[in-house]
């Protein structure tokens, strides 16, 4: 009963909604998704298009959030999660807001741009404010975390913003979260969406020699394991559209890279093993558990086994942590990167960055909003243009008060 009172309301309020679009604009609701939003239109336009398009997302996202919640069931750990990830964003939503305007109306921010035709296989650009005077733009291709379920290409609205505001175009992927895909789903979508990028950053003014690869969290996962299982494409002897090596540096914040060492502790914090299991491979529980199949989605596992062998990497390959990270342990990124070292890949350098007291949430979030240094910004700023414009890298403006940002991270579950 509530789900059809639910959809009701929705579809009367949405049905409103368009009618007072169609009043005072000329935007026709088969515009969407637009492919390339032109930049010229007035500001009612721009924001009747962004509202059309959130419809859409919150209609799929709340069918996705009621099929995930069959799935999973209401454990005391997931309530206990939920409530902390509430006040959290409570307590942080000023600035949220501030960032949430700035996505949904900035001309800047090309939103829903579809690098695929699947569910979720969207992606936003950012535009530099100002352009380098050399010509073309360096490309970020960035991958949001989310535990690889709630994943959602509008996180990365914080480095996107920032980014363009150093010169770069910054493409920030969406691919599908589970219960929707697994995680080889999630694999084939951030593949195709650099795919897509290094056909078309050119049409968007980006240099398609000067790209960068860029994940955080499960994203980090997940680009780490798109540079193996390209690099065995390209070993295999498959028509690509690039190799590892044409990106032009890899960035991995506070992912996890040995998935085989990592059940136990995200079954702890109410990520249960057969659901992981699951999420990660598609194996079902009543086929047992399998660690072989999750050493094949591993990156680690697979760099041990050989998989990067005759691959040429990215020049510049770091990989950043924080030592205060609860949700994935920093040794993830230690181990990976002895690995890395061990195996010999061909790369120019292999960077380890551990940053003390640094949280799961402070490189993406919380830094940014109270003010302080992004790391994450002044490596990508060394990579494109040198060490002496990285000391050029201005410290965003906080938005919130530093005790603000303090008591919202004691809360945060992550």
């Amino acid at each position: 009963m509530e789900t059809i009172w639910y959809c009701s309301f929705v579809a009367t309020l949405r049905e409103r909604t368009w009618a007072l679009l169609r009043k005072h604009t000329n935007v026709r609701e088969d515009e969407f998704p637009n492919i390339r939003r032109s930049r010229s239109g007035s500001f009612g336009e721009h924001l009747a298009k962004s509202a059309h398009g959130t419809w859409e997302e919150v209609t799929f996202y709340y069918g996705m959030a009621c099929k995930l919640a069959r799935k999973v069931g209401f454990g005391w750990k997931w309530l206990q999660k939920f409530l902390q990830l509430m006040l959290y964003a409570f307590l942080m939503l000023p600035g949220f807001l501030y960032m949430v305007g700035f996505y949904f109306t900035s001309k800047r921010v090309e939103r829903n741009i579809p690098y695929r035709k699947m569910a979720r296989n969207r992606l936003d650009l950012y535009l530099p404010r100002v352009r380098r005077e050399e010509g073309k733009s360096p490309v970020v291709i960035f991958v949001t975390g989310g535990a690889w379920v709630i994943g959602y290409k509008g996180w990365g609205a914080g480095i996107g913003k920032l980014l363009s505001n150093q010169g770069f175009i910054v493409a920030c992927l969406d691919y599908r979260n589970y219960p929707q895909g697994c995680v080889p789903d999630m694999l084939e979508d951030v593949m195709e969406g650099i795919n897509w990028t290094f056909r078309n950053a050119a049409c968007y003014g980006g240099d398609p020699n000067k790209i960068y690869l860029v994940g955080q969290s499960a994203g980090a996962h997940l680009t780490s394991l798109a540079l193996i299982k390209q690099g065995e494409r390209v070993k295999k002897g498959v028509d690509v559209d690039w190799e590892p090596h044409h990106l032009q540096g890899y960035v991995g914040v506070s992912g996890p890279y040995n998935i085989t060492q990592i059940v136990e502790h995200f079954n702890q914090r109410g990520l249960y093993s057969t659901l992981f299991l699951h999420l990660m491979t598609g194996i079902d529980r009543k086929n047992g558990y399998a660690s072989v199949a999750l050493e094949g989605v591993s990156p680690e596992c697979l760099v041990r086994a050989g998989a990067l062998d005759g691959v040429k990497l990215p020049p510049y390959f770091c990989l950043m942590h924080g030592t205060a990270d609860i949700t994935v342990p920093s040794s993830q990124a230690v181990s990976f990167a002895e690995t890395l070292m061990e195996q010999k890949v061909d790369t120019k350098l292999i960077k380890l960055q551990l940053i003390e007291g640094k949280t799961h949430t402070d490189f993406m979030i919380n830094d940014p909003m109270r003010g302080d240094p992004d790391e994450v910004i002044e490596e990508v700023v060394e990579m494109a243009y040198g060490k002496e414009a990285r000391k050029l890298v201005v410290a965003p403006a906080g938005l919130l008060p530093r005790w603000l940002v303090a008591l919202a991270s004691a809360v945060c579950p992550f």
